[in-house]
């Protein structure tokens, strides 16, 4: 990246125009709209839907196949759309929205930075959320959220309170991990592609965590054993409000909800909701450490 993007006072209107060739809406919300991205991500979302169900169904049902036309000119016209959209905000800007450069301030960039992992994998459950509500019956190449990462989430950070100051603590971790992980598969009935999904997905996390923040203070690891606990209460408390508060808007019994009796989408929204809080605590951490160094 040139200094140019890097230094800029105000969005940069080709910067914003590839961004959201990349991603729909991405532009929009680097420029400083970001309603007007979510909008265009939706509008895009659509489209791509309206096409997977035209190619799904529409050689046994040929009105499916007007769907996927549709959906085509909508993604279409918001990826091109939105680009050029984006392309002209910008250059509409003489600086950044007061939020942006909230956000730009050097304690806020790098307290955000700290929780990258964690806001990662809140954005990647949200996603996973976002599309099994898109399809009701979860096509073959939508894949099952693991039941059991939260397992290797609480034993990282057990493992890392109690070996902070090893050398070689990210390879014992692995070696653990892994030995546990096939003895389950081996001597228990726990499926075994279940098993190894659960690991690999608890892989990015754990290893952040054992590389970047070994070096940390050991109350601060016991306090982030606690975290995991408690955000995994919290969350179970917090999946079971959202279930209540969806029963009396809807009206309809809980045991008829999707999100009560799909397992997958009950899954996604733990996971996201753990993970937001799991960020939430990186970032408050490195916020407040921040603010006692000021003083």
């Amino acid at each position: 990246m040139t200094a140019e993007y890097g230094t800029a006072s105000r969005p940069i209107p080709r910067l914003a125009f590839w961004l959201s060739l990349s991603v729909p809406g991405l532009g929009l919300l680097y420029a400083g709209a970001p309603l007007r991205g979510v909008a265009i991500f939706a509008l895009a979302f659509l489209g791509f839907a309206g096409i997977i169900m035209g190619l799904d169904h529409g050689a046994r049902r040929p009105e499916y196949q007007y769907y996927g036309a549709i959906g085509a000119l909508l993604l279409l016209g918001a990826w091109w759309g939105g680009a050029r959209h984006a392309e002209s905000f910008a250059a509409r800007q003489c600086a950044w929205p007061p939020l942006y450069r909230y956000f730009a301030c050097t304690d806020v960039r790098q307290a955000l930075w700290g929780a990258r992992v964690e806001l990662a994998m809140a954005l990647l459950f949200a996603a996973l959320t976002a599309l099994y509500l898109a399809y009701p019956k979860p096509p073959r190449w939508l894949p099952e959220p693991p039941r059991y990462w939260f397992l290797y989430e609480v034993f990282g950070a057990f493992y890392l309170a109690m070996t902070h100051q090893l050398k070689i603590r990210t390879a014992g971790f692995f070696a653990l991990t892994l030995l546990a992980t096939v003895s389950l598969g081996l001597f228990t009935n726990l499926p075994k592609d279940m098993l190894a999904a659960a690991f690999i997905l608890a892989l990015p996390s754990c290893w952040f965590s054992l590389q970047h923040r070994g070096d940390e203070a050991a109350t601060l690891h016991w306090r982030r054993l606690i975290v995991c606990l408690l955000a995994g209460y919290l969350s179970l408390f917090g999946f079971g409000m959202l279930v209540n508060f969806l029963e009396i808007v809807s009206g309809a019994p809980q045991y008829k909800m999707r999100i009560s009796s799909d397992g997958n989408l009950a899954m996604a929204v733990f996971a996201m909701i753990y993970y937001l809080l799991r960020s939430t605590f990186e970032v408050l951490s490195r916020w407040t450490a921040s603010s006692s160094s000021l003083r």
